[in-house]
């Protein structure tokens, strides 16, 4: 499979598509690539019988395991993930998805609080992303768009297990980070339309807030620390 078909599979299956003609992200400078916190955010491939299933973006989180979102890596029998500024690509040794992604009924809930997945690497590397609470103020949101690294900020309201955001992204961006003062304070998992399928009650958030990142708590903690 071509990289163009494995975006377009991966484009057409998912539920975060930024609704935009026009988004303001910009690149990364080249010369920032090699620091923190880009270095430590990768652009993933998933495979399965030697086909490329699914592209997004994964951070690397204390510890050593990178982070993305379940859609990403569901079904996938490994991983590659480049990191940025980079020129090689590291493999898994192992992918965990939230238990709580599948349905009982065979189904998955793409955009969910469990749309969280942690890929384990063959040798931890360094470098780390902290995670943190979200206070207030914008957050920023950097993730692939194709091979390039691109970041925009916006405004973002919490709101149950979510951190609805104004920052910009597109299909390759599922799973990247969402940072506020150089801390990971969500996972950017989908359009805030998908998500709100599972709120318990609407939000007050303006419409502005076009995207969903999964916030941490205890439960989602507890995962991505391999509890």
């Amino acid at each position: 499979m071509s990289e163009q078909e494995g975006r377009a599979e991966n484009d057409a299956n998912s539920p975060q598509d930024f609704p935009g003609a026009n988004p303001a992200w910009t690149d990364v400078p080249q010369h920032l690539l090699g620091t923190s916190p880009y270095r430590s955010i990768c652009r993933i491939h998933a495979y399965r019988n030697g086909n490329r299933i699914a592209e997004g973006t994964g951070w690397l989180a204390q510890g050593g395991r990178v982070v993305t979102a379940a859609h990403v890596a569901f079904s996938a029998e490994r991983c590659e993930m480049q990191f940025a500024g980079t020129q090689t690509w590291v493999n898994s040794v192992n992918i965990r998805i939230h238990p709580a992604y599948r349905r009982p009924n065979g189904g998955v809930t793409e955009g969910s609080p469990a749309d969280l997945a942690r890929i384990d690497l063959a040798a931890p590397m360094a470098n780390g992303l902290n995670v943190a609470a979200f206070a207030h103020g914008a957050v920023m949101a950097i993730g692939y768009d194709g091979n390039r690294l691109v970041q925009h900020s916006g405004a973002a309201y919490p709101w149950e297990s979510y951190l609805l955001h104004a920052a910009h992204t597109d299909a390759g961006h599922s799973g990247c980070p969402v940072l506020s003062g150089g801390q990971v304070v969500g996972v950017h998992v989908s359009a805030r339309g998908t998500a709100e399928a599972y709120f318990a009650a609407p939000s007050p958030a303006g419409p502005s807030l076009l995207n969903a990142a999964i916030k941490f708590d205890a439960q989602s903690l507890r995962f991505l620390n391999g509890l």
